[in-house]
């Protein structure tokens, strides 16, 4: 008889950059690298600066030797709401990888949102990440602080008002579901 194990993989944070303060009523944070947002800081109102931190994800070391050798962030969409009633959240397996806004709490808010993937091998085989143990973080959208979970990628924001308002942002690892089959 065949045991089936699952095992969930959690990818690795790395190489964390801070970007250089942008005005908010005209800022676009993304990175060439395809890096995906880490956290976000943003303090006052329009015309106050947003910080944001990008991030890479990379298979944990000790599981290279399943065979996973690399993460491909591919299938990419844009979501555009109005910043005042905005309320973006990943489909299971996405994350933000860009944030673009112009205007005021009444301008528009654009979002970059992609599908992990980890490769095997070499091959062109990808299998789609998961996103599990999901924690949301809330703040006073003006305060100045980072909203970040060490370890966790940035896969939704939600935000009511203008800059006085609380904003809610959900973080939650990105995993490899990996099966393997035992005689």
């Amino acid at each position: 008889m065949k045991e089936i194990n699952v095992q969930m993989i959690t990818l690795e944070q790395v190489n964390i950059i801070e970007t250089v303060p942008q005005k908010e009523s005209d800022s676009n944070f993304t990175d060439a690298d395809y890096r995906h947002l880490a956290a976000r800081k943003h303090e006052g109102d329009e015309n106050g600066n947003t910080w944001c931190k990008f991030a890479s994800l990379q298979i944990p070391l000790e599981s290279e030797a399943l065979g996973l050798t690399d993460v491909v962030i591919g299938d990419s969409r844009t979501v555009s709401v109005k910043e005042s009633e905005s309320n973006v959240q990943c489909e299971h397996g996405e994350i933000i990888v860009a944030r673009k806004h112009h205007g005021d709490e009444n301008g528009t808010t654009e979002y970059t949102i992609a599908q992990v993937y980890a490769r095997i091998n070499t091959t062109k085989i990808l299998i789609p990440c998961v996103a599990i143990n999901p924690e949301e973080r809330t703040c006073k959208e003006s305060d100045g602080s980072y909203m970040e979970i060490a370890g966790k990628c940035m896969v939704g924001r939600r935000h009511n008002g203008d800059e006085n308002k609380n904003t809610t942002y959900t973080f939650a690892h990105i995993a490899v579901p990996y099966v393997s089959v035992m005689r």
